[in-house]
């Protein structure tokens, strides 16, 4: 998986990270709320990706 889930103890919220950019995406209250919405991105990062794919196809 890109994206990891952390627990920052100095905001005592739950983050996202992008591993590949090391970027942080967001932060959550509980780790199921930031598992979820980094699934979600991990998801729709797949179907861009397969959006892209499928168009550069040639005829």
């Amino acid at each position: 998986m890109r994206y990891t889930v952390q627990y920052q103890h100095t905001t005592q919220k739950w983050v996202i990270f992008d591993t590949q950019t090391l970027t942080m995406l967001g932060s959550y209250r509980t780790e199921e709320l930031a598992l979820i919405a980094a699934l979600g991105i991990e998801e729709s990062t797949r179907q861009r990706r397969s959006q892209t794919s499928t168009s550069m196809r040639v005829a």
